[in-house]
């Protein structure tokens, strides 16, 4: 009879054993886990996966950074999807930092009356762009509702304004949403990383030679004021006077320039220095279709040719004309009449394309340009890489310098056979070693050495843009004074074009050391609802989704039941 009781000891002894070994073993994978860190994505385009400069960049931070995620509350599910998006990054930005990485959601709707408003004009101000969005209720109406999908990064009393969906027409909402989550990762952490650094690029606007002046600079400057030093430098034939600058910017030359000063920023370039040129190579002045019908198109004398033909490029002395273009008011009543004024297809200002394979252009807006010339590349040996970042539609039309710009060209008929430059570049980058135009020449007016010219430059990489106006800002003069519009705005068409992205990206990747920027080649795979099967097999998928689980959750359980009593009815 003493049997059975030994029988039991020997099994508690076995499951204590057991228990024991568990207890043992949970203890040492928790102090096992307390020094190793690792996470796991088993996503086939691994959109949880950060990074190696993200992870290098948070794990260097130091102190707290707060991000304030203005997007929460009653959304469409779009958007509520993109706020998990949204966390589920900002989880792994806070894992990878160390907890120096903090965030919140805020819905901007959630106050009432004064508080709302001011919040809201708070984050205009800020740089966060309103999307609107349109909804079907209950009663067969429609309502609508602002958003602000976008954050607010602070760090250490400094701050900047991410907006986290593109701004794109090209595309269609859900395609936008979806290249927004692409983003997701560059737009965060480049934020963090401006804000976090010690110190910001220096960068240079050459003046002396007519380049913009600061109220139509004005967009450009407030641009990369938040992410880089900026400061304009007069050259004057001063040799090494740009050595303290990461990138130099030629912004709208209008007079030429001296041999001096052009020897003085070839030698910033044989040194490694970087450029970005917004060169008009034909010049026209609009002011003169304000109060005539007919102005031209004359060739700009600054003096650049030689040297960018040095380099790899030539800008024609053409004007580029494109189908694809902004549209303005244009009076169409008879003389005398009242004014009628009508919006109508201006070809001289065309919207230029920015190619998708390029990290520098992946995913902007169109880019709005005035009076554009082409660019050709020329041959300079294996040294130069060359990329175009910025082309004109498929129709296109090109006319050489000195030309006539007329009005009355609004009024013509469309013809396809007419544009026969297609796909014409206008931007280009340059990526390489560069030959020096001044080797084995001499230089008058140079104030220093220029004993020792060097011949080849270090590897470095320069952006050439066939128009200045790219990056130049309009003014509205009023009774109140003079005000610039922000970079790439049309007041006309009243829309936002990517020119303020475009030259941000630009800048960006000619800084970029840490490898940040590639952080924009990543592709997540679109993955939108079939909406003809929505509408035409709702109850089919609704039966799938609701009765075949729960018919599965009762066949498991009676499996469960089943092989229970089987095994304890012994």
């Amino acid at each position: 009879m003493k049997i059975p009781f030994r029988i039991k000891d020997v099994r508690r002894a076995k499951s204590l054993k057991s228990l024991g070994l568990f207890l043992v073993a949970v203890v040492a994978i928790n102090i096992a886990a307390s020094f190793l860190f690792f996470r796991l994505d088993l996503t086939s385009d691994k959109r949880y996966t950060l990074s190696k400069p993200t992870k290098q960049m948070l794990a260097g931070i130091k102190d707290i950074v707060y991000v304030k995620v203005y997007l929460d509350g009653d959304m469409p599910i779009a958007f509520k999807k993109m706020k998990r998006s949204i966390r589920e990054m900002l989880d792994e930005f806070q894992a990878y930092s160390h907890g120096n990485v903090q965030f919140e959601f805020i819905n901007p709707a959630a106050e009432g009356g004064d508080k709302r408003s001011t919040l809201i004009a708070s984050l205009y101000e800020k740089g966060l762009r309103p999307v609107n969005i349109q909804e079907n209720n209950a009663d067969g109406g429609m309502n609508q509702r602002t958003l602000f999908p976008g954050a607010i990064v602070l760090y250490n009393g400094f701050e900047i304004g991410v907006n986290l969906l593109t701004n794109n027409s090209r595309v269609s909402p859900e395609e936008s949403l979806n290249i927004g989550l692409q983003n997701l990762e560059y737009n965060l952490v480049s934020a963090i990383d401006k804000l976090t650094k010690t110190k910001l690029p220096k960068i240079g606007f050459i003046q002396g030679h007519g380049e913009l002046d600061a109220m139509h600079a004005q967009g450009a400057l407030q641009t990369l004021a938040e992410y880089f030093n900026l400061d304009s430098i007069t050259i004057a034939g001063r040799m090494n006077v740009l050595n303290t600058f990461q990138t130099v910017i030629v912004a709208k030359p209008t007079r030429a320039w001296s041999e001096a000063d052009k020897l003085v920023l070839d030698q910033y370039i044989m040194k490694g220095g970087k450029v970005a040129w917004f060169v008009d190579e034909v010049t026209v002045n609009d002011d003169s279709l304000a109060t005539g019908d007919v102005t031209f198109g004359l060739v700009n004398e600054h003096n650049l040719d030689d040297q960018l033909f040095r380099y790899g490029v030539r800008i024609n002395p053409s004007v580029l004309q494109d189908a694809q273009s902004v549209l303005v008011p244009v009076n169409m009543a008879a003389p005398g009449a009242q004014p009628q004024f009508v919006p109508s297809p201006w070809y001289y200002y065309p919207l230029l394309n920015a190619p998708n394979d390029n990290i520098i252009t992946k995913n902007l807006n169109v880019i709005m340009s005035k009076y554009p010339s082409s660019i050709d590349t020329v041959g300079v040996g294996h040294d130069v890489k060359k990329t175009v970042l910025l082309a004109t539609s498929q129709y296109s039309r090109e006319t050489l310098a000195p030309t006539m710009v007329s009005l009355s060209q609004v009024t013509r008929k469309f013809q396809p056979r007419d544009f026969n430059r297609p796909w014409a570049p206008v931007a280009v980058l340059l990526e390489g070693q560069f030959p020096s135009p001044f080797q084995n020449r001499m230089v008058t007016g140079v104030v220093g050495s220029t004993s020792s010219i060097i011949g080849k430059s270090r590897p470095t990489k320069m952006v050439v843009v066939a128009d200045g106006d790219i990056i130049r800002n309009d003014v509205v003069r009023n009774a109140n004074g003079v005000h610039p519009y922000p970079l790439g705005f049309d007041r006309y068409m009243n829309q936002q074009f990517g020119n303020k992205d475009f030259l941000l990206n630009v800048i960006s990747y000619l800084n970029d050391d840490t490898g940040l920027m590639q952080i924009r080649n990543r592709e997540l795979v679109i993955r939108l609802l079939d909406k003809n099967k929505i509408y035409t097999q709702r109850g089919k998928w609704i039966i799938i989704n609701t009765v075949i689980p729960l018919l599965m959750l009762i066949a498991f359980g009676a499996a469960f039941i089943w092989l229970r009593k089987r095994r304890y009815a012994r």
